[in-house]
């Protein structure tokens, strides 16, 4: 009973388990002959023994009960089973679990659980190898001390346990007030009654004072400039005890009452331990930063977007008077109330070009007062000034005393006074080293005043305006020179028409005495070379006449083409007929080599004989007498070569690239050299027209030439056009008409005229217009050949005048006429005339007119192709 007291006296005051089992051991070993003891402590799985403490446990053993499953040995069976074991006269045993106490040397073993609060904590055991048995008493002072052992242990284990949680909440509590301490936020704590509990360093700083000169004091003491704003909303907190996340804040500080700073805000209930509101946790976060960059992001978006539909007006119309309103509507009230655009003109004045304010109700009176305002035209007016200078001006804060100074006029100063203009800001308009003008924008009925980022973003819109502006320029001079070729074109027009005009006028009476004199000779042989070298001569001047006019129109792309399939070598005879004249004249010898196999081209047969017989003629004319000139031809991929080669004069180096320009001819041999040095850039405009090319080469100066026409051969079974020429003599009139010829010319009309009654017809003359109307009413007419071109009056009215007779309804109106465009083709036309033929005419067409079923307006197509 004594050691049993003292046990647990020595339990009360023991803090760790071990020196008590010590001191225990030496104790029980003492009064009941022990010689071992086992501490065994149950592991964190439940499943285990470890090994803890011993007492006389030999070392070879040690091992093998350093950790035990529960129900393994006699230790395990009693930590699975919570209940004691004690094995008695254990040498005399056979059982294998007690074999590890045999080898140890007991004689008794006991083996009792740890037990706490109903737990398992572990297993104590003791060992005798003197005593043959324990006795009750013995064992009851065995379980009693086991008990006290437990519960030492477990207070032990519960100190421990303790002592760590406080450090950790030590630690915990530390950390939180490092946080709190070191957070990039704002903290504070607040009492119902809104006082400040605790604050944090960085909270405190912000709201300009200390955190002990916080504690205890109210946000209204702190913060009275925000009280109002944050007190209902922290009493709702605490009445309703729900949270308040994201309330906007935005004050001056006490530290910097003048500057605006931005807060986020969130709320929440601060509770006891039985779930009182006591209090309101608060979180400040400064967004100050963010709402600037929010703030600048948002600037950039809408300057971007400005810019954006600026740049659609300004590249919506090339209209500038139209577009530089538009885009003064557009940049109020963004950059000013109201807008003013200036112009410098091309004539060195200033122009206004558009105004507009952004307040419906005072454009009439911001128009008025503008309106009364004189143009500028002083160096001492501000746009002005900016022009000249090429600099913006800004002007914050307009006062009276800077607006007299500025104002260039009395009714300018009056305007600024008006309209209480109070800051104003005027940027340039400048294209690279020119200024074409000036923006003017000013506040006055709205509290915003002019920025640097004002200044940038109308900058950025002046310099838009006037890339617009002067590309606006530039289309309208486009426009101007554009209009200006046209007119040019259409004068050359002109003058080419009056000049084939004046030049076939002459020309016809020559054809129609030509046309006589073969006739009335009868065949003459004295007469014959003359009449042969007059009617080449004046053929030639013809041909002339229409190369100048083909040319033109190939420039212009007015020349049309019949496009049906072509014999290559009946274009080519063509020529040949055409030229044979001139290259017998100087006496050339002519040799053709044309494919064995028919080749046919898809073209116009007229065209095509001209682009040869231009070829032909430039080789004879500049080749030696009793030179040699050839034309060959092959076809291979789809094209034919001609090849048209001289022996001629040659063509030197340099000369070649230009030998296809307009009026180009050789510098050499000039006193052989007659025409206008157009055919062979004719004839390379209608190769092209053709879908083919022309080239020219030449070995050098007194080596000959060689001009190759590369042409598509046209591979279908289309038969190309037959020889349409014939024989052309004068036939007598089957039917004699009754024929009235009017034409100024007097030549013209009489020589006509004796050509028709040689053919058997009736023939009356009228040298004009008015004379040509009378005649119609006087007598009855089958057919009227109207020259166009006469004074007083015109080809056209009086074949008006006369349609509107009563007779003149059935009478076929024929003009002849020196005027031959499709534009003239057209006015006669309209005038009721029927047919076109273009002077001087050629017998054939004069007498097909005649005929009964003659095509109206529709004359035969070469004649027509070239008095286009």
């Amino acid at each position: 009973m004594e050691l049993l007291l003292r046990s647990v006296s020595a339990a009360v005051t023991a803090r760790e388990p071990a020196p008590f089992l010590e001191q225990m051991y030496e104790q029980l070993a003492g009064i009941l002959g022990l010689e071992l003891y086992v501490h065994h402590r149950l592991d964190g799985s439940g499943s285990f023994l470890e090994l803890v403490a011993h007492r006389g446990l030999p070392p070879s053993h040690r091992e093998r009960l350093q950790r035990l499953r529960l129900g393994e040995s006699v230790c395990g069976a009693v930590a699975a089973a919570c209940e004691p074991i004690t094995v008695e006269d254990i040498q005399r045993g056979t059982d294998a679990p007690l074999r590890v106490l045999r080898e140890m040397g007991l004689s008794v073993y006991t083996c009792h659980p740890l037990m706490a609060r109903g737990r398992l904590i572990g297993t104590l055991s003791f060992g005798s190898r003197t005593r043959a048995r324990f006795d009750e008493s013995s064992l009851a002072l065995i379980r009693a001390t086991c008990d006290l052992v437990a519960e030492v242990i477990d207070r032990s284990v519960g100190e421990t346990r303790l002592a760590e949680s406080s450090a950790l909440i030590a630690r915990q509590l530390q950390e939180i007030e490092s946080i709190y301490e070191t957070a990039p936020v704002g903290l504070c704590q607040l009492d119902t009654e809104l006082r400040f509990v605790r604050i944090n360093r960085r909270l405190a700083t912000l709201n300009g004072l200390s955190v002990e000169e916080h504690i205890g004091r109210s946000v209204r003491e702190i913060l009275p400039n925000l009280a109002d704003e944050m007190e209902p909303l922290l009493r709702r907190v605490i009445e309703t005890g729900q949270p308040a996340f994201d309330v906007h804040i935005a004050a001056g500080t006490p530290t910097e009452p003048d500057v605006v700073r931005h807060w986020i805000q969130n709320w929440a209930p601060l509770r006891d331990a039985a779930g009182r509101v006591i209090g309101v946790n608060v979180v400040v976060r400064e967004v100050t930063d963010e709402m600037r960059i929010q703030s600048r992001l948002r600037e950039a978006e809408r300057r971007q977007r400005f810019l954006y539909e600026a740049t659609k007006v300004l590249t919506g119309s090339l209209d500038p008077a139209g577009t530089l309103q538009a885009l003064a509507e557009l940049a109020v009230p963004i950059l000013g109330d109201f807008c003013i655009f200036d112009i410098l003109g091309e004539d060195g004045r200033v122009h206004r070009a558009g105004a507009a304010h952004c307040a419906p109700e005072r454009r009439a009176f911001f128009q008025g007062a503008l309106d009364r305002v004189p143009p500028v035209e002083t160096r001492h007016h501000p746009a002005w000034r900016v022009i000249w200078d090429g600099k913006p001006v800004l002007v914050p804060r307009v006062t009276d005393g800077s607006a007299r100074r500025s104002a260039a006029s009395p009714e300018h100063l009056e305007f600024i006074r008006a309209m209480g203009v109070h800051s104003a800001l005027i940027v340039p308009l400048v294209v690279g080293d020119r200024c074409l003008g000036a923006l003017t924008f000013c506040f006055d009925i709205s509290d915003r005043s002019h920025t640097e980022q004002d200044l940038e973003l109308a900058q950025e819109l002046a310099q838009r305006a006037a890339i617009a502006v002067y590309n606006m320029r530039l289309y309208r001079q486009a426009l101007e020179r554009e209009e200006s070729l046209r007119e040019s074109d259409r004068r050359k027009d002109e003058f080419l028409a009056v000049l084939a005009h004046e030049l076939r006028g002459p020309l016809a009476p020559l054809r129609n005495g030509l046309h006589l004199l073969r006739l009335s000779t009868g065949g003459d042989s004295a007469l014959a070379r003359p009449m042969e070298i007059m009617e080449r001569q004046l053929a030639r001047m013809v041909r002339l006449i229409d190369d100048l006019l083909d040319i033109s129109r190939i420039s212009r792309g007015k020349l049309s083409l019949e496009r049906v399939p072509v014999a290559l070598s009946a274009a080519i005879d063509d020529a040949i007929e055409t030229t044979r004249p001139l290259i017998d004249q100087f006496g050339h010898t002519l040799e053709v080599s044309l494919p064995a196999r028919p080749v046919t081209v898809r073209g116009d047969r007229t065209r095509l004989a001209q682009i040869f017989a231009n070829l032909l003629s430039n080789s004879a004319k500049y080749t030696e007498p009793g030179g040699r000139i050839e034309i060959t031809a092959a076809q291979e991929n789809g094209f034919v070569t001609v090849h048209v080669r001289d022996t001629g004069i040659g063509i030197a180096p340099e000369a070649l690239p230009k030998i296809f320009e307009m009026f180009s001819q050789a510098d050499a041999h000039r006193d052989r050299m007659s025409g206008l040095g157009i055919g062979l850039a004719l004839s390379r405009g209608l190769v092209a027209l053709h879908g083919g090319t022309l080239s020219a080469s030449s070995p050098g100066i007194g080596k000959g030439s060689t001009f190759t026409v590369r042409l598509p051969v046209l591979e279908s079974a289309e038969e190309p056009d037959g020889d349409t020429s014939t024989g052309i003599e004068l036939r007598k009139a089957e039917r004699p008409l009754r024929i009235l010829v009017v034409d100024d010319q007097a030549d013209s009309a009489d020589s006509l005229a004796a050509l028709l009654s040689l053919m058997g017809h009736q023939v009356q003359k009228a040298y004009g217009g008015f004379e040509a109307v009378a005649r119609f009413e006087a007598g009855r007419f089958d057919v009227v050949f109207m020259d166009i071109g006469m004074p007083e009056m015109d080809g056209l009215e009086a074949s008006r005048r006369i349609r509107a007779l009563p007779e003149g309804k059935r009478v076929r109106i024929i003009a002849l006429t020196g005027w031959g465009q499709s534009a003239d083709r057209a006015r006669t036309r309209a005038a009721g005339i029927d047919q076109h033929l273009v002077k001087p005419v050629a017998l054939e067409d004069l007498q097909r007119s005649l005929e009964p079923d003659a095509d109206r307006q529709s004359p035969r197509r070469d004649s027509l192709d070239r008095a286009m």
